[in-house]
C-alpha cells in the first residue's frame, strides 16, 4: 500500500490534510491540458472551467505562459486569476475574437472577480479584449454585471472593454487600458429597437461602473465611449485617481446619458490628463472629426473634480468643474442649451470658458509677463462699502468717458441693457481703427498688496478677439478675451510685489471692428490673497462713494404743507429726487 501523503500548513492550529485534498483547492488550466506556449490553441481552458462550475465554483488559475483561446464565462460564482498582468497573457484565437465574454444564464447581482491577468489582440486593434453579452441579443444579458476586474492589462484590441446592451454594473480596480481604439464601450439597451421596435429584454442603462486608479493610454478613437440611449436610470459613473495620457483620440465621447431617476451623476475626480486627442482626425461611430477632450450631447450633468479638464464640446449638456484646473481647456463649442459652470477654478494664465461660480486659487501670483489669468465671473448682485484707500479705480458706467490711444474714442450711453445692480445705464465703446484704448485716469499700484481686477462687460459685435491687458503702459498683466454675449464680470487677482510707477491704466483694447459694452470697472487693493478671493468670491463691487451734493432745484424750490400735500405731489417730489441721484450712478432707478 502507498504511504498516506499529508500536508500540514505552518502556523499555530493548523491540521494535516492529504496532499490529495490540498492540490484540490487549486484548479489550473494547466491540469487540463493548455499548453500556454503561444502557439496552441487552448480550448481545454474552457473544460477547466466548466469542471469548476460543476463542483460548485471557484477560481480558475492561470499560471505564466501565453494562452489562445476565446472563454465563455456563465457562471457568477467562478472567477479567473493569473500570475501577472504581464506573466498570464489571454489571447483571441482569431483577429476579430474576443478573449473574454461574460453571458450568465441567469438575472442576479452578483459577479466573478477576474485579476492579473493580461489580455492582448492579435490583429491590428481588432477584436474585444472583454465583452458583457454577444452582439446578438441573449435573455439576460443586460444583467451580465457586478463583476469585479483587478489588476488587468488590456491592449490591442478595437475595445477593451465592451457593454454591447448595458449592464447592471462593474468595478475595475488597477486596471490598464493600452493601445485599443475605445478603452471602455458601453451602449445601453432601451429595451426595444427601432425600425419595428421589437422588444429585446428589460431595458438596463450603461451606468453603474466604476475605475479606481486605472490607466487609458493610447487610445485611437475614445478612452470612454458611452452611448446611454436615454434610458431611464443612467448614472453613477465614476473614473477615481486614473490616468488618461497619450490618447490621440478623444477621452470622453458621451451621448443620450440621461440620469433622470434620483441616481447620482456622473464623476471624474483626481484624474490625470496628459496630451490627448492629438489625431487629426477620428471616426467615432460615423462622426468623422478632429478630436477634443470631451464630447458630450445630451448629458444633463456631469461633474469633474480636481482634473485637469481639457476642450469641450457640448450639446444640450450641463459640465460642472470643482477645483479643477483649467489651462488645457484651449476651446469650447457649446450651444445655446449648454451651460458651463466652474467652482473653485484654477487657471496659470488666459480666460476661462464658461462661467466661473468662484476662484479656488491661484496657480500664478505673478502680473510679470502678460500671465494673469481672468475669470468670467457673474455679474454683482450687490455694492459693498470698502474704505477708499482700497479702491485704486473705479466706474459705474453712468456717464460718457472718453478713451485714450492712437485715436480718442468716446463711449455713448445705452439705457436699455441695465446690468450691474440695478444701475440704468451703461457705456458702449465701438473700436474701428484697431487703436489701444484705455480710461484716461492713470493709477499707482501699491507695493506687497493684492489687487483684484473687475470688469462688467459683454461683447456685442465684431471681432472677439480683443484682448484686454490689465495694466497697460506698465507691461503688466494679463489678457483677457472679450468672447462673452452675456453679461459676465471678468475678474483676476494678482500680487503686486513693487510699487508701480508711470502711467498705469485699466484696460485696453487691441484691434479694430469690435463692440463692447461695459457697465462698470474696478480695481481694488487687499493686504492678503484670504481679503483679495474673499472680495472677488462674495458677488459684490465698490460701492459709488458717499457723495454730498445739492438737491436738483425742482426739489428744492418746492415747498408744500404736511397737512395739506397729496400723494400724487409727494410721489413726484420722490421720483425727482431718485432721478437725480440714478443720473449720478449713487441709487438705481
Amino acid at each position: 500500500m502507498a504511504p498516506k501523503i499529508e500536508y500540514l500548513s505552518g502556523g499555530i492550529g493548523a491540521e494535516f490534510r492529504p496532499v490529495a485534498d490540498k492540490l484540490a483547492d487549486i484548479v489550473s488550466v494547466k491540469d487540463f491540458g493548455a499548453a500556454g506556449n503561444g502557439t496552441n490553441q487552448d480550448g481545454e481552458a474552457q473544460a477547466a472551467y466548466d469542471a469548476l462550475i460543476s463542483g460548485g465554483g471557484g477560481t480558475l488559475c492561470f499560471p505564466r505562459g501565453d494562452y489562445r483561446l476565446e472563454l465563455s464565462a456563465v457562471s457568477r460564482t467562478t472567477g479567473l486569476e493569473g500570475e501577472g498582468r504581464q506573466s498570464s497573457i489571454i489571447k483571441p484565437t482569431t483577429n476579430d475574437g474576443v478573449a473574454l465574454q461574460f453571458g450568465f444564464a441567469l438575472a442576479g447581482t452578483d459577479g466573478p472577480n477576474i485579476a492579473r491577468l493580461g489580455l492582448a489582440g492579435v490583429g491590428a486593434r481588432q477584436g474585444t479584449g472583454i465583452r458583457c453579452g454577444g452582439l446578438i441579443y441573449s435573455e439576460n444579458v443586460e444583467y451580465v454585471g457586478f463583476g469585479t476586474l483587478e489588476k488587468l492589462h488590456v491592449r490591442n484590441f478595437d475595445k477593451g472593454f465592451h457593454r454591447p446592451w448595458g449592464n447592471i454594473g462593474f468595478s475595475l480596480t488597477d486596471c490598464v487600458f493600452y493601445d485599443n481604439n475605445y478603452g471602455l464601450f458601453s451602449v445601453a439597451n432601451p429595451g426595444r429597437l427601432p425600425p419595428d421596435e421589437t422588444r429585446f429584454g428589460d431595458p438596463m442603462h450603461a451606468g453603474c461602473l466604476n475605475m479606481l486608479r486605472g490607466q487609458i493610454q493610447f487610445s485611437r478613437k475614445a478612452a470612454v465611449y458611452i452611448d446611454g440611449k436615454s434610458v431611464i436610470g443612467s448614472g453613477q459613473i465614476l473614473f477615481d485617481s486614473t490616468i488618461f495620457e497619450a490618447n490621440p483620440g478623444w477621452v470622453f465621447y458621451v451621448k443620450d446619458f440621461n440620469d433622470r431617476d434620483r441616481v447620482p451623476a456622473p464623476r471624474v475626480r483626481d484624474c490625470w490628463s496628459e496630451t490627448n486627442n492629438t489625431a487629426p482626425s477620428v471616426d467615432v461611430e460615423g462622426d468623422v472629426r478632429q478630436p477634443r477632450y470631451g464630447h458630450f450631447s445630451d448629458v444633463p450633468y456631469w461633474i469633474f473634480e480636481n482634473t485637469p479638464v481639457g476642450s469641450l464640446d457640448l450639446r444640450k449638456s450641463q459640465i460642472v468643474t470643482k477645483d479643477c484646473p483649467l489651462d488645457a481647456m484651449e476651446a469650447v463649442d457649446m450651444d445655446a442649451e449648454s451651460t458651463l459652470f466652474h467652482d473653485g477654478a484654477r487657471l496659470f494664465t488666459g480666460t476661462a470658458f464658461g462661467i466661473v461660480r468662484s476662484i479656488g486659487g491661484i496657480d500664478n501670483v505673478d502680473a510679470d509677463n502678460n500671465n494673469t489669468p481672468w475669470y468670467p465671473m457673474p455679474v454683482p448682485k450687490a455694492f459693498r462699502r470698502l474704505d477708499p484707500s482700497r479702491v485704486l479705480l473705479l466706474s459705474h458706467g453712468q456717464v460718457p468717458e472718453t478713451w485714450t490711444g492712437a485715436t480718442l474714442l468716446s463711449t455713448t450711453t445705452v439705457s436699455d441693457d441695465p446690468a450691474l445692480c440695478g444701475l440704468p445705464d451703461v457705456q458702449q465703446l465701438t473700436c474701428t481703427t484697431g487703436p489701444q484704448m484705455y480710461p484716461s485716469t492713470a493709477i499707482q499700484f501699491p507695493a506687497g498688496k493684492w489687487i483684484v481686477s473687475q470688469i462688467v462687460l459683454r461683447h456685442v459685435a465684431g471681432s472677439i478677439t480683443r484682448t484686454v491687458p490689465l495694466l497697460g503702459a506698465s507691461g503688466r498683466g494679463g489678457g483677457s478675451w472679450n468672447r462673452n454675449a452675456e453679461w459676465r464680470t471678468m475678474t483676476s487677482i494678482v500680487r503686486n510685489d513693487t510699487a508701480t510707477a508711470g502711467s498705469n491704466f485699466f484696460w485696453h483694447f487691441v484691434g479694430a471692428d469690435s463692440v463692447l459694452r461695459f457697465a462698470g470697472y474696478a480695481i481694488t487693493a487687499w493686504d492678503s490673497f484670504e481679503d483679495a478671493l474673499d472680495f472677488a468670491n462674495s458677488g459684490a463691487f465698490p460701492a459709488p462713494p458717499v457723495q454730498t451734493y445739492a438737491v436738483a432745484n425742482a426739489v428744492a424750490s418746492r415747498a408744500f404743507d404736511a397737512d395739506t400735500v397729496t400723494t400724487a405731489e409727494l410721489a413726484d417730489i420722490v421720483a425727482t429726487l431718485v432721478g437725480d441721484l440714478a443720473s449720478r450712478g449713487i441709487v438705481a432707478r
